[in-house]
């Protein structure tokens, strides 16, 4: 029989305790008591906020009540985003104390944040952007010129530290699908209209030459170029030359992209890594079932069919 002293049993149960008050945010433990939750001052003043802790009691800002931020994010990454009431940007620590002024852009975000619904964050890092007007646009697409639009805002990164890791000087800035794979962790990043990928440390690792994009998945991308699409590697690889001129993605049950891709007056199916898995011998393609399963027409009538999830042939 194990022998355990009474020592060990009180620290092991002082551990349990203190584990039990403990929440992992950012895959780091901070003791429930030190995490601070943003609080509406008042709540019919949707634009005064404080932090306050598990009880509600508020922590910061110091001069509470007497002050308040105008607007406030959850700290992430030991560090949190707030608007002060001269409508200037600042991020802040645990103590109140301002660690970076951010007051020369005209937006922010907090670091590890989304910038926009459905896309990635770069962990450890921040969005942010400048702006000729009050308030940051998005690169958009317009249905009526039929083309996506600049709205003069421009995005760049910045670290803890305050650094620009990334020159505020890209009309948009995208990347991942949420946090779901198979997408990379590389992020498209757009100037005078043509894209180019940063990796997870904000550093270009792809030349800005592509006019259109799609994101990397499984470690390859659709891009376009000279009105015509290809597929590429991580490295900028051609690993499907640039011919094809329309195109479908489905996907797999296994998370592997197929591309039902048009060369010339021919369609074929490729995979994600450019392999051709049907020829390009096909005039024309329908749909027969869902999203999943296409039929495939040559001149002559005869046709294949093929299941994109199960990835092979029906017929």
């Amino acid at each position: 029989m194990m022998d355990i002293s009474r020592e060990k049993m009180y620290v092991w149960g002082l551990c349990i305790l203190l584990f039990a008050g403990c929440k992992s945010i950012n895959g780091k433990y901070i003791h429930e008591d030190d995490i601070l939750y943003v609080q509406g001052r008042t709540p019919w003043n949707s634009r005064q906020y404080c932090y306050a802790d598990k009880f509600g009691s508020p922590k910061l800002p110091k001069e509470y009540p007497f002050n308040y931020f105008k607007a406030a994010n959850p700290f992430s990454y030991g560090l949190a985003l707030v608007m002060d009431q001269n409508d200037e940007w600042k991020y802040i620590d645990r103590k109140g104390n301002v660690v970076i002024d951010a007051s020369d852009y005209s937006m922010c975000w907090g670091f590890g944040e989304l910038m926009n619904p459905g896309q990635g964050c770069i962990k450890g890092l921040a969005y942010v952007c400048k702006s000729e007007s009050d308030t940051c646009n998005f690169l958009y697409y317009s249905e009526d010129k039929g083309e996506f639009v600049d709205s003069g805002t421009r995005f760049g990164m910045i670290n803890r530290k305050g650094q620009v890791v990334l020159p505020i000087e890209y009309e948009h800035i995208t990347g991942l699908n949420g946090d779901i794979p198979p997408y990379d962790a590389i992020w498209w990043v757009r100037k005078n209209g043509l894209y180019g990928a940063i990796n997870e440390k904000a550093r270009l690792i792809i030349p800005l030459k592509y006019t259109d994009i799609k994101l990397f998945e499984n470690g390859h991308a659709l891009v376009k170029s000279n009105d015509f699409w290809g597929l590429i590697n991580k490295r900028d690889k051609t690993v499907f030359p640039f011919s094809i001129t329309e195109y479908k993605q489905f996907a797999t049950s296994k998370s592997q992209s197929r591309t039902l891709a048009k060369q010339g007056d021919h369609w074929g199916i490729i995979n994600h890594k450019g392999k051709t898995i049907i020829p390009f011998v096909y005039a024309r393609w329908e749909e027969v079932q869902d999203w999943h399963i296409v039929r495939l027409y040559k001149a002559d009538g005869s046709y294949v069919t093929w299941n994109f999830k199960e990835d092979k042939y029906l017929d």
